[in-house]
């Protein structure tokens, strides 16, 4: 007779003044306060459920106040972006025309101005040349959650490097976060 294995082991986290406190497996650490540790809380307490970064950020989307995926404002107009390719042309030119009259050192100068253009224009366009936007309020949010929750797992695996390792490969962040414990299969070990 097969038995479905026990629910995951229990972790608790309680606020006890200006410190949390954590119990796992006959374990116990005690974590300084953070705004890491309170969204860490959070996904603790909720095990298995996902929570949307803007959430854990405070800052709800069903409000209207922006949405996750909602497109921002260009992180360069139509304008520069023509500047910048017309440069370009312009710099293609040159280096023709240095390089047929074997110009090397205004062929190096012009070539230094036109590598540089091209690092600026992929870093704002993506594919098929498409202006990117800047992050909107829930890709910044995803990436502020995710940095104060490894600072507040960082605390922890410094103080239990057991639990810290538990919780790095069970708590995800992303746009959605979540804290998926494993089963507790302690009980069919022989």
């Amino acid at each position: 007779m097969t038995q479905a294995p026990a629910p995951p082991a229990a972790i608790t986290c309680v606020r006890h003044g200006l410190n949390w406190r954590i119990d796992w497996r006959r374990r116990s650490v005690r974590v300084r306060n953070s705004v890491g540790m309170r969204r860490l809380t959070v996904l603790l307490n909720n095990p298995g459920a996902e929570i949307h970064a803007l959430d854990l950020a405070g800052t709800l989307h069903s409000r209207g106040e922006g949405t996750p995926t909602g497109r921002g404002q260009p992180v360069l107009d139509h304008t520069a972006l023509s500047q910048y390719r017309l440069r370009i042309a312009q710099l293609t030119a040159e280096i023709d025309e240095h390089q047929a009259r074997n110009d090397h050192v205004g062929t190096a100068r012009l070539q230094v101005e036109y590598d540089w253009l091209l690092d600026e224009l992929s870093a704002v366009t993506g594919i098929g040349g498409q202006v990117r936007d800047f992050a909107d309020r829930g890709e910044r949010a995803r990436i502020a959650v995710g940095k104060t929750i490894r600072r507040a797992l960082a605390n922890i695996t410094t103080l239990d490097r057991e639990l810290g390792e538990h919780l790095r490969d069970n708590v995800h962040t992303g746009t959605r976060c979540s804290y998926w414990p494993p089963p507790d299969t302690s009980q069919f070990r022989t």
